[in-house]
């Protein structure tokens, strides 16, 4: 309620392993469950957003990302795709071996609420399939980070 300061980012989720992450039709899944607010169908355990205060080590529960249209959108490794990719869709949900899939900053939910935090240095965590309900060969890589500094309504990315 009422207005509030937002963290915009885009997330890239590629597919490095040997196999297709093929999650196919929505509507035949147990994976899957149908808003009908949205009009769609959405994967609750898709990635999970948290923020670290770099000050006193604490993490922030700050949101997740509810996958909803899962999809091949270009090449990530070539070698491992053979330089191009199935196109997995809303329709046939999954991302190829060596593509990706991109949750851009300008869709709905693809931010963290900043309102109430003080400025200071943190980090931002995403974590994809925190629940582990996709099987995966390895799950090493699932978390990437970015350190920023919180200025009043400036962000500034730390190197």
């Amino acid at each position: 309620v009422g207005v509030r300061k937002v963290l915009r980012f885009s997330t890239m989720i590629a597919n490095i392993g040997n196999e297709d992450l093929a999650m196919g039709d929505p509507a035949e899944s147990d994976l899957w469950y149908f808003d009908s607010c949205h009009g769609h169908y959405h994967f609750d355990a898709y990635a999970r957003y948290d923020l670290r205060d770099l000050a006193t080590g604490e993490i922030l529960p700050i949101g997740a990302k509810t996958g909803f249209c899962v999809m091949d959108l270009g090449v990530y490794d070539e070698e491992i795709s053979g330089g191009t990719c199935t196109w997995y869709n809303c329709s046939d949900q999954g991302i190829s071996a060596g593509c990706y899939d991109i949750y851009h900053n300008s869709l709905q939910c693809q931010w963290i609420d900043i309102t109430d935090l003080a400025d200071g240095d943190y980090e931002v965590i995403v974590t994809t399939n925190p629940e582990g309900e996709i099987e995966e060969l390895d799950t090493t890589n699932n978390t990437a980070t970015v350190a920023v500094t919180l200025i009043g309504d400036e962000v500034v990315v730390l190197d």
